[in-house]
């Protein structure tokens, strides 16, 4: 899924209806993952509480002040942006994004979806007029400081048959999606069921120069995303671990580092139950070995929660909201 590349804005707009939080306590301290049993340092943790853009702006260069550190851990720094436009490559040019639509409720950060009805016909849609417009936010202050981490955060989405949503790690190497990395936590596919998310690591290979691995797919499960969910992935050498409400559900392995070989069609094995203890062995470079990818800056936008338009929309189309209850971000002690 891929994301806008238009230039972020700081500033949303309006207000909107209080949340009720998940009351799922907000991370406080170090972390050690259960299944590869390193530990991860938090350097950020918000429970948006207070509305995240009215602090001053967090600068990346502080990331080596222990004072700073402190200061970005007790809330009084901002590192979030929305941003404004479109299309997406991802969904034929449907996809308009608009920095009113993300909006700060006590407790909780809203992705909104409103309808321009002055906004330009696409070229998917000639006879449109108008557009239903959704919401990107991004934090990119890690995208230098951090080699591996954690992504932690509590998320629910209305069901929708008409928007999707995205929760990714992803960088712009200054090619077309997608020749740069992208790590998708959690995407759903707006089916109207809102029952299976899957996840998805995009990197350069193939006999496209790209590749794509659903490693979940369209898994049916027993929850309902619109209540509350944790979606985390842990980052480290050659290994992405993926959660599901504290429990690993599958994770992205570099073959050789393990002495396997590669799993061949992961979403196909998953969806068989054959794919043993839900690890996808891949080719060499298919993890990237740091947030810079090959030596590319993954640049302003590393970490995005980010709505789509999965149809054609009209005036009378439901505007769905996704909703974000607190966000951790961790680095990798070394």
């Amino acid at each position: 899924m891929a994301s806008c590349t238009s230039t972020p804005t700081e500033k949303p707009e309006a207000t909107p209806e209080p949340v009720k939080t998940s009351g799922i306590p907000l991370p406080s301290g170090p972390y050690t993952s259960p299944t590869n049993g390193r530990t991860y340092d938090l350097l950020y943790a918000d429970d948006f509480a207070t509305d995240p853009f009215s602090r001053p702006t967090w600068n990346e260069k502080w990331i080596s002040s222990s004072s700073k550190r402190a200061d970005l851990l007790a809330n009084k720094y901002n590192i979030w942006l929305t941003y404004d436009g479109g299309p997406s490559t991802a969904h034929e040019e449907t996809s308009w994004w608009r920095s009113k639509n993300v909006t700060h409720t006590p407790g909780a950060l809203v992705l909104g979806s409103s309808w321009d009805a002055k906004a330009n016909s696409d070229r998917e849609y000639p006879g449109q007029v108008g557009r239903l417009s959704t919401s990107g936010l991004s934090a990119g202050f890690l995208a230098n400081t951090v080699k591996y981490g954690r992504w932690d955060v509590v998320w629910r989405m209305d069901t929708s048959e008409d928007v999707m949503y995205a929760i990714m790690l992803y960088g712009d190497s200054g090619a077309y999606w997608p020749l740069y990395v992208e790590i998708d936590i959690a995407e759903g596919n707006g089916d109207g069921q809102n029952d299976a998310f899957f996840t998805t690591l995009h990197y350069e290979g193939g006999e496209q120069g790209h590749e794509q691995r659903r490693l979940i797919g369209d898994v049916k499960t027993t929850n309902d995303y619109s209540n509350w969910h944790r979606l985390s992935v842990d980052f480290s050498p050659n290994r992405l671990d993926y959660y599901l409400d504290g429990t690993r559900v599958v994770s992205a392995v570099t073959a050789s580092s393990a002495g396997v070989e590669e799993s061949g069609d992961c979403p196909d094995l998953i969806k068989q139950r054959k794919l043993p203890d839900n690890i996808c062995y891949v080719a060499d470079g298919a993890i990237p070995d740091s947030l810079t990818y090959h030596g590319r800056d993954l640049g302003p936008r590393t970490f995005i929660f980010q709505t789509e338009t999965a149809t054609e929309a009209t005036p009378s189309t439901p505007a769905p909201t996704a909703d974000i209850d607190w966000v951790a971000i961790y680095r990798l002690r070394e």
